[in-house]
């Protein structure tokens, strides 16, 4: 089962880690988020875990579980290789992105930084 919902907005951090996602609402107008998270770019880690990724809170959360992302300009899709923290019986998620253009490119740009050591695993459509 896949997991789908509508962001509408975009978001970054870079504070401590880089951490990237989108919020957006269900067909219920349930809130939801997903985000990415790796090491800052010049950040030597002899214990990195690979990509987090987190869906609405820490329980749904976990290293190493993106199989695949592609990204387009009206949706994100993420194929999960393992179960994602609590979530079970779930294989992905299709976000359809409503957001603007600007947060598009950033979006792109930080998905490129997030999957630098795994670009084979992440596909740009036009």
């Amino acid at each position: 089962m896949r997991i789908s919902f509508t962001a509408y907005k975009a978001g970054f951090d870079d504070e401590f880690a880089l951490v990237g996602g989108v919020i957006g609402i269900d067909s219920q107008n349930e809130e939801h988020y997903l985000t990415f998270q790796t090491d800052l770019p010049d950040t030597e880690d002899p214990d990195d875990l690979g990509i987090y990724l987190e869906f609405d809170d820490q329980g749904c959360g976990g290293y190493d579980c993106v199989d695949k992302c592609s990204i387009e300009r009206e949706s994100i899709k993420v194929d999960l290789k393992k179960q994602l923290g609590g979530l079970q019986n779930i294989t992905g998620f299709d976000i359809i992105l409503k957001i603007d253009d600007k947060s598009f490119i950033e979006l792109s740009n930080f998905l490129k930084i997030v999957f630098k050591e795994r670009l084979d695993d992440l596909k740009f459509v036009t």
